[in-house]
């Protein structure tokens, strides 16, 4: 897998409550990245095993309770070393190269607290997407099959 700068930069955090069938493919295509950690809020399953046996190198912080989703995001926010923190629910796929492309909306709009991606989510004959800056900044829309 090709380094970007991006993912050299960057810890990866995500949190994990019984996401054994879903975290797998959230962390595989992110692992060139400086670190990763995974928050987990006391799941039950053996997704804290799989991860552990199959991404030795990330971290693992436990919680020990289910606080809720930004509680275990913090924990893992302020846990990085990294200038960036890439912020990703387990059920999300990001490839290194789309992850670049918000790295660089970064670079090039300096005072930017944060980038987020183009989502396209097709359900039950609906597109969900949200636009990035410019002109269409901070819309969205839902558009029917």
């Amino acid at each position: 897998m090709l380094q970007t700068p991006a993912l050299e930069e960057t810890t990866v955090v995500t949190i994990n409550y019984n996401s054994i069938d879903v975290i797998a493919n959230c962390l595989e295509p992110l692992l060139e990245a400086k670190e990763i950690i995974v928050v987990d809020n006391d799941s039950t399953d053996q997704s804290l095993a799989m991860i552990a046996e199959r991404f030795p190198s990330v971290r693992i912080i436990a919680t020990g309770e289910n606080a809720g989703n930004g509680a275990g995001l913090n924990v893992g926010i302020f846990a990085a070393k990294t200038p960036y923190v890439l912020i990703i629910d387990p059920d999300a796929v990001l490839t290194p190269d789309n992850f670049q492309l918000l790295y660089q909306g970064l670079q090039d709009f300096p005072d930017a607290a944060f980038t987020a991606p183009l989502m396209f989510i097709p359900r039950h004959g609906q597109d969900l997407w949200v636009m990035g800056a410019g002109e269409n900044h901070a819309q969205s829309h839902l558009r029917g099959a």
